[in-house]
């Protein structure tokens, strides 16, 4: 498979990684799988680890892909991709592209900073 998940409820965080051969058909499956899985609450953080993948993201694809997140149900949470150096650029495209849909996206290439920036605004309980 080209997407393993792994759902905590305790830290109400989802982490998907990518591995391998994946296009914007399989980015969609996962997502809409991760959207239906009744384990995610609205209020879930979602960790996009994409490094392992060989997909180069073009503009288009990007613009694709946002407009296919934008018909996903809302959800509160926020979504940080991790990517190598090689995606950044692409990353930022989807990611501006996602924002102005209403979703609060970021890439990030350190794993640190994508979970510190994920817990930021979160109430410790």
């Amino acid at each position: 498979m080209a997407f393993a998940f792994e759902i905590s409820r305790a830290a109400r965080r989802a982490c998907i990684r990518a591995e391998g051969r994946i296009d914007l058909e399989t980015s969609l499956a996962a997502g809409y799988r991760l959207a239906r899985d009744p384990r995610i609450g609205d209020d879930f953080h979602v960790l996009i680890d994409m490094r392992g993948s060989s997909w180069k993201l073009s503009c288009d694809e990007a613009m694709d892909l946002a407009t296919a997140v934008a018909q996903m149900p809302r959800q509160e949470g926020k979504v940080a991709l991790l990517v190598n150096q090689v995606g950044l650029a692409q990353a930022r495209i989807f990611c501006d592209l996602a924002a102005a849909h209403g979703f609060d996206v970021m890439p990030f290439e350190r794993t640190e900073d994508a979970h510190r920036w994920l817990s930021i605004g979160r109430s410790v309980q």
